[in-house]
C-alpha cells in the first residue's frame, strides 16, 4: 500500500514575529539643557567643626551659610551665634572676631550678611 501523506496544519490567526532586524536602532533625541545642568557648581560645604558655633545654630534648625567668607572673613573667623525673639530661637548672626585668623575688633555679620558685616 501508498503511504499516507501527513494531514496540512490549519492556518493560524496567530501573528508571527518578525526577525530580527539588522539595523542600528534610531538615534535617543539629546535632551535640551536646563538651568541644574548649565549651573556653576556648588562650593564645596564646610565641615561643621570647623565653623565656630555651627552646632548650636544647627541644634535650633538653621541652615547656616558661610557668607561672611565673601566678604574677606575665612572659615573658622567667624562665630554662628543663634538669637531669640519672642523667647524662641529664630535668627542668628555671625560674630567675627578675626580676619584670616589674626585677631580684630569684633564685627557683626547678620545671618545673610546684607550688612556686608560692617556691624
Amino acid at each position: 500500500p501508498a503511504p499516507t501523506p501527513a494531514p496540512t496544519p490549519a492556518p493560524t490567526t496567530e501573528p508571527t514575529t518578525a526577525p530580527a532586524s539588522t539595523s542600528p536602532a534610531p538615534a535617543q533625541p539629546t535632551p535640551a539643557p536646563t538651568s541644574a545642568s548649565t549651573a556653576a557648581p556648588a562650593p564645596a560645604s564646610t565641615p561643621v567643626s570647623q565653623v565656630p558655633g555651627a552646632a548650636a545654630c544647627l541644634e535650633y534648625g538653621f541652615d547656616i551659610n558661610s557668607c561672611y567668607t565673601e566678604h574677606g572673613y575665612a572659615v573658622g573667623d567667624c562665630m554662628c551665634t543663634p538669637g531669640k525673639y519672642d523667647g524662641q530661637y529664630t535668627w542668628y548672626m555671625w560674630v567675627c572676631t578675626k580676619k584670616h585668623g589674626k585677631l580684630q575688633e569684633n564685627r557683626i555679620c547678620s545671618q545673610n550678611c546684607e550688612n556686608s558685616c560692617t556691624s
